[in-house]
């Protein structure tokens, strides 16, 4: 894990099976963690759903969203990790 890497839980908002990239909310960030199908960490599997619960290893990779609004232009986290839960 790197060093500025953080760990938290959090739903899946989105899943583009096409580009294989989606995004995941987790409360206590302003903004969403985006992350590619190379971080998924569930064997046998290679996609992930919408609402299906998962914890994640991010980073912050931009400047911080500003007020508590989610949606930013490019992603301000990104997870190098993402494991299901459910």
């Amino acid at each position: 894990m790197q060093a500025d890497a953080q760990r938290g839980s959090g739903r899946v908002v989105r899943w583009d099976a096409h580009s294989r990239t989606g995004a995941v909310v987790i409360d206590s960030l302003p903004a969403e963690v985006e992350f590619d199908a190379d971080a998924l960490d569930a064997p046998g599997r290679n996609a992930v759903e919408p609402g299906e619960l998962v914890e994640v290893v991010y980073a912050l990779v931009g400047p911080r969203a500003q007020n508590d609004e989610r949606a930013v232009a490019g992603a301000a986290y990104r997870a190098s990790k993402v494991t299901p839960t459910d």
